[in-house]
């Protein structure tokens, strides 16, 4: 069971769709860059990137949301797509690929 949030919805539904996660009533919580900065949200476990980019600072917010500590959790996995057959798009994936390599506590699977 999924749910979405955007900064379209009221701060009311945010707040109670994440409520809801936390709670494991659902299992996925997809969010536009709503879910970027700002949120404490140390239950996820698994993050998938689909929004590109190359600067450090906002990719280290991005996938913060999903390596921060929690009671019990043993790992996190960040998916991100590498967007290989666009110039453009390719140096940010690479540049993200760098930034990764970077951090000793990050281990990089690249598939």
């Amino acid at each position: 069971w999924a749910e979405y949030i955007s900064g379209k919805d009221s701060l009311s539904k945010r707040k109670e769709t994440i409520r809801r996660f936390k709670d494991r009533e659902r299992s996925v919580l997809i969010g536009s860059n709503i879910l970027s900065e700002g949120i404490d949200i140390p239950e996820i476990t698994v993050m998938i990137n689909a929004g590109g980019g190359k600067s450090k600072t906002n990719y280290y917010q991005k996938i913060g949301r999903c390596v921060r500590l929690f009671e019990g959790k043993t790992r996190a996995i960040v998916i991100d797509f590498l967007d290989a057959d666009i110039k453009f798009l390719s140096k940010h994936a690479q540049a993200r690929i760098n930034i990764v390599k970077e951090e000793s506590l990050y281990k990089l699977i690249i598939k």
